[in-house]
């Protein structure tokens, strides 16, 4: 399911997967709830 032709797709996704986690970790869940 790898090929070259959707190589740009799965780099967006992993930016947006890693961005997300990013901002997971960031946000202080403590002072939310």
């Amino acid at each position: 399911m790898f090929t070259f032709q959707n190589l740009p797709l799965v780099i967006i996704i992993a930016l947006i997967v890693a961005a997300w986690l990013s901002f997971l970790s960031v946000v202080p869940w403590g002072s939310l709830f």
